[in-house]
């Protein structure tokens, strides 16, 4: 009997085992689930083009035929809803002029910053509107006016075309009909030279296109992982959504594409796959259970599609004197090669920005406006190996708050700063010593006097050794550059004499300096 009873209890065992099995298999994962959006975004209209910020908390989209649209005609207009803490979306809103005319308009991209769009059309200012990109920038009192981006022998044969922009915000890409495409639509890139200006497109190759339509590309924030929908490679039906991966630096040379599958296509149409930074989620359009028209969807991206682990830099440029937000383009590049760079805008109310940066490298910082002195900070990625998000802050000097003039005495007075616990001369002052340098060449009746300070972190021993150590440096820079010992005397004084509050990491940076004084000579040596 022993022996019945435990072949009873195996094969229960294998009962019960098979039974859970069946169930796994027969439901469906939440995670596979396509979601529809809800009735705060998606109506009985067709809602298409969705575009979500790195973050994912701000989603544009066109709306089509609503009648809240401008113009007589309703045509496509650009609508923006915002996540919620609940995880709910707020009604969407039209996003209003300039971005939305009486004409058809169309977002195709928010750039990672989130502080600017990429438009379908030019618009012109006597109101009408043109065929190819446009990109419109935040300003203090909204989106301005959207300015042309010029590219290079641009022109489409078809009179469809969709665009994207690169995590960078230097690379183009387009879905468009050329002389020399493989069929229909094809994939392109274009490299910007400078400012609005673009390089003549470059067709991404007989990997990714085909003798079919191939469209809406989007480049996720790993700079690698391409995402584009076909009619060419086989699939569910219409539109299917794939995805490839950049094998080399050419912008030529991809995987083998890869179809989603059949939680992301449909026999009906599927396109315009986005993601936010984290890769976590996709967002698209499908007529598949729609409220109306087209819908827009969400989806949990299975791990073997998502894209290359990636890391949302977020932090503001601010004045370091008042602490008041600076518009200023932010400049990151790779540390092992500074050809290798993207860009970012800070929003102009807030000093706000974001980048996203692949994983596994380690970057430079710095920003740039005419009349300001930025300090250049490292971020170092090398070992992160999974999506995160993380803070900083880049400091801003104004030029003519770094040098003062007193007639009273005849001297003039300088002022750089150091980075926490450094006594390096940051690269962005240089030219201002170079200047110092010019002075004392060519007015020899002067010498100088450094003085060096450090804010109240630390012991006073540690403070004295750095603010020594940072007088020196300037004291080493100027005798590099040729300038008579004798004309230099220095001192320093650790964390006494602070110019900011040390209770703030403000104040604490503007305290982190080095003041070098010109005196003119009483009588000559």
């Amino acid at each position: 009997m022993p022996g019945l009873h435990y072949k009873i209890f195996h094969y229960l065992t294998f009962l019960v085992s098979t039974l859970l099995i069946l169930m796994i298999f027969a439901e469906p994962s939440k995670s596979n689930t396509k979601e529809n959006l809800g009735k705060s975004i998606n109506s009985p209209y067709a809602e298409l083009l969705p575009v979500i910020s790195p973050d994912g908390k701000t989603l544009y989209f066109c709306r089509k035929s609503h009648p809240d649209n401008i113009g007589i005609d309703k045509w496509e207009d650009i609508w923006v809803s915002y996540l919620q803490e609940d995880g709910t979306w707020t009604e969407a809103e039209n996003i209003g002029p300039p971005l939305n005319n009486e004409f058809p308009n169309a977002v195709c991209a928010i750039t990672v910053d989130g502080n600017s769009i990429l438009l379908a059309q030019t618009y012109k200012p006597d109101g009408t509107m043109e065929k190819g990109p446009s990109i419109s920038n935040r300003t203090k009192d909204g989106w301005g006016f959207p300015e042309k981006q010029t590219i290079i022998n641009y022109y489409n044969n078809s009179p469809y075309a969709t665009f994207s922009i690169s995590p960078d915000r230097r690379k183009l890409f387009l879905g468009i009909e050329r002389d020399e495409t493989y069929g229909g639509l094809d994939l392109y890139i274009s490299f910007l030279i400078d400012g609005n200006l673009w390089s003549e497109p470059v067709n991404l190759g007989h990997i990714i296109n085909t003798p079919q339509d191939e469209n809406s590309p989007f480049l996720a924030a790993d700079n690698r992982t391409l995402y584009f929908s076909s009619k060419g490679h086989g699939g569910y039906g219409d539109y299917d959504i794939f995805y490839t991966r950049r094998i080399d630096s050419s912008w030529t040379n991809w995987s083998k594409p890869v179809n989603l599958g059949k939680h992301f296509n449909t026999p009906n149409g599927d396109a315009n796959l986005v993601l936010p930074a984290s890769g976590e989620y996709a967002y698209f359009t499908s007529t598949d259970n729609s409220i109306g028209n087209w819908d827009i969807f969400r989806i949990k991206m299975p791990e073997a599609a998502k894209p290359k682990p990636a890391v949302l830099v977020s932090g503001k440029v601010l004045n370091a004197f008042d602490n008041q937000p600076v518009d200023a383009t932010v400049i990151y590049e790779l540390v092992t090669d500074p050809n290798d760079y993207g860009m970012a805008r800070s929003d102009p109310n807030t000093g706000e920005f974001k980048v996203a940066l692949p994983a596994g490298l380690k970057y430079a910082f710095r920003s740039e406006k005419d009349g300001f002195i930025f300090l250049t900070e490292t971020i170092d990625l090398e070992n992160v190996r999974n999506y995160k998000e993380i803070e900083t802050q880049i400091d801003s000097y104004p030029r003519d708050s770094l040098q003062t003039y007193n007639s009273e005495f005849d001297e003039y007075s300088y002022l750089v700063f150091f980075k926490h616990a450094k006594a390096n001369i940051d690269f962005a002052f240089y030219t201002e010593l170079e200047k110092v340098v010019d002075f004392l060449k060519e007015n020899v009746m002067f010498n100088i006097l450094i003085s060096g300070f450090a804010d109240s972190t630390g012991t006073d021993e540690i403070n004295n050794t750095l603010s020594e150590k940072r007088a020196l440096a300037v004291v080493n820079y100027l005798k590099q550059k040729g300038i008579a010992h004798n004309r230099i005397s220095h001192n320093y004084f650790g964390s006494r004499f602070p110019i900011a509050d040390n209770s703030s990491e403000t104040g604490r940076q503007l305290n982190r300096r080095v003041e070098f004084v010109l005196t003119r000579k009483k009588f000559q040596d």
